[in-house]
């Protein structure tokens, strides 16, 4: 759904608002890997750290896992206001509370990592006769 609209927006827009479609993609994955990652340590921390120590490790955790949800806010707002002047279909279109823009994020990640799968299910090595 987000992947189809990438596709069908980049032929349309300018160079520069490309680049800036292609922050918002890096910045979704950015911020759906640093969830990934922080959702896995808060499993473990706990067995490597206590007390403030822990904290702090959370805590820095948590900074950077907001500041990519910003960054990807950010983004989101940038590319929608580039299909607003070219015309186009919005590309974030949902609720603009924080959560359901984060699942956009998962959702861009997920369908974008799912060209890997198709890959790699059509990948065949070479292989060396004799």
């Amino acid at each position: 759904m987000y992947r189809k609209k990438v596709s069908q927006m980049l032929p349309q827009i300018t160079p520069d608002e490309v680049r800036l479609v292609s922050e918002m993609v890096e910045n979704a994955v950015r911020y759906a890997s640093i969830v990934t990652n922080m959702d896995a340590q808060m499993e473990i921390l706990p067995f490597r750290y206590e007390g403030e120590q822990l904290r702090e490790v959370i805590t820095k955790f948590d900074t950077a896992r907001r500041r990519a949800h910003d960054a990807f806010i950010s983004r989101i707002n940038v590319v929608n206001r580039i299909c607003d002047k070219n015309g186009l279909e919005l590309f974030y279109q949902g609720p603009e509370d924080r959560i359901s823009i984060g699942d956009c994020a998962f959702i861009l990640q997920r369908e974008y990592d799912s060209i890997k799968e198709l890959q790699r299910a059509t990948y065949r090595p070479l292989r060396f006769v004799k």
